[in-house]
């Protein structure tokens, strides 16, 4: 397998230069030179293990053994549980036919753990055969940054940088992140948007001379190896709920288009292509793209799903790529138009494919606060605002729904409990293995959100440390 740039003026890559590469060098985003066509039948019974080593090894050709990738992914999941649990990826059914996927057992609690715990050991896996050290470079709107700290705190050779957006994040997913002592581990908190967090951390990687002083390495979704790993438990949990139903749909809360740019993929590689439900919040630029064909960018809205609240999302260039039919001189048109004006449209008959593939709806918070009294009223299992937003929409599509309902339940409740406990008057019990951070001292730097500042505080505390 070889990736390539969907503005095409990138070299073409192997995977492990793709994975350590992250933004290509003509500023798009690696895509493998095609997507694997799979027998799905043949998932049948296999555990999560082994499904992604059966789906992984397609990706990362005979650069790691079918062993060695194996032995990565048992050691990535291996503190996967909450409460004694069993299950990577619990499916718990709310009502009939209509189930939640768990992508919360994690060690941060989030559905990011399940990339970047196993990012962090693919990372360890080539950098020991390099001997080189990197600057991990990211940005989060909330759970990217405690899952990539939690996945490279203590790593030889490491250093990793997280750019949240100060006071736009929940208290917990922050001190999740700021509370971490190691020192390979440093936070910056920026006085702006994710989407401005974003846009520096690309800014950055884009800076070829800076690029290759710090040796930077990404782990925000612009790193296709992310979005790869999480087509798993797309084809995992659909071949443990397939039984007589010929599809299954997928809802998805959606900010950065990642996770369900991973269910489109699933859906390239053999599952049945049935319209991925798309669920935003009050930021809603990706839901209207899919109604109009208009990408229009608006001003970021702070919501009671703060993980959500983007405006420029990354993977939708990888999707747009597709859309084209995979001609990146169209596609980098589109993008500097996007850049340069803040908007781009498609035609009426690419807005038909998409439409197609996916469709798409919003949720505002008073919505998003009932469907969570009504999932713990009618189940009782509490869910947090981002699997709330991704039940409604859903339920709003589906009404009448005969097939099989997934939703991707991407965050525990606990870290959220403010907005849980405005909708159903209790908050929702912490897990005992993260309590702690609620205690702890918090390390974090205040930058105001500007390329050059933040390039000089990783070159003078971080690359000289």
């Amino acid at each position: 397998m070889r990736y390539i740039s969907t503005r095409g003026l990138a070299p073409i890559l192997g995977f492990e230069d793709t994975l350590f590469e992250g933004l290509a060098n003509d500023g798009g985003l690696y895509v493998p030179e095609y997507w694997p066509t799979l027998d799905i039948n043949t998932f049948r019974g296999l555990d999560y293990i082994d499904t992604a080593t059966k789906v992984l090894e397609n990706f990362v050709s005979k650069e790691i053994s079918n062993k060695d990738l194996m032995n990565l992914i048992k050691e990535s999941y291996t503190n996967f549980s909450l409460d004694g649990g069993k299950e990577i990826a619990p499916l718990i059914e709310i009502s009939k036919d209509f189930w939640l996927l768990q992508l919360y057992n994690g060690p941060t609690l989030a559905f990011k753990d399940f990339a970047l715990q196993l990012l962090g050991k693919l990372f360890e896996f080539f950098l020991s055969k390099s001997k080189k050290d990197i600057v991990i470079l990211g940005a989060t709107s909330g759970d990217t940054g405690s899952a990539a700290i939690e996945a490279f705190k203590g790593k030889n050779n490491i250093k990793i940088v997280i750019l949240h957006p100060y006071g736009r994040v929940s208290s917990f997913q922050r001190k999740q992140m700021t509370t971490v002592s190691d020192e390979n581990v440093f936070n910056l908190a920026i006085n702006g948007t994710f989407d401005d967090c974003q846009f520096l951390v690309k800014e950055l990687f884009k800076n070829r001379d800076f690029r290759l002083k710090a040796n930077l390495a990404a782990v925000n979704s612009i790193n296709i190896a992310r979005v790869i790993i999480q087509t798993v438990y797309f084809i995992y949990s659909y071949m443990r709920v397939l039984q007589n139903s010929s599809h299954i749909n997928f809802s998805v809360p959606t900010g950065n288009f990642g996770n369900i740019f991973a269910g489109y993929i699933a859906q390239e590689m053999g599952l049945k292509k049935a319209p991925l439900v798309l669920a935003t919040n009050k930021n809603d630029i990706l839901s209207r793209f899919f109604n109009s064909g208009k990408y229009i960018k608006n001003e970021v809205f702070s919501t009671i799903s703060p993980s959500m609240d983007i405006q420029v999302a990354s993977n939708f260039e990888r999707y747009m790529f597709d859309l084209l039919g995979r001609d990146s001189k169209e596609l980098k048109n589109k993008m500097e138009i996007f850049d340069l004006k803040g908007s781009l449209t498609v035609s009426d008959s690419k807005l038909s494919i998409a439409k197609k593939r996916f469709v798409s709806g919003s949720l505002g918070e008073q919505e998003t606060l009932k469907v969570i009294r009504k999932v713990y009223k009618d189940s009782g299992v509490i869910i947090d605002p981002h699997t709330a937003v991704a039940v409604g929409v859903m339920q709003s599509f589906y009404v009448n729904q005969k097939n099989p309902a997934i939703v991707m339940s991407t965050a525990h409740p606990a870290k959220f409990s403010n907005s849980v406990k405005k909708a159903l008057g209790v908050s929702p019990k912490i897990p005992e293995k993260l309590s702690k951070v609620l205690h702890l001292k918090e390390r974090y730097v205040k930058l105001k959100s500007d390329t050059n500042v933040v390039k000089d505080y990783i070159e003078n505390n971080v690359l000289k440390k």
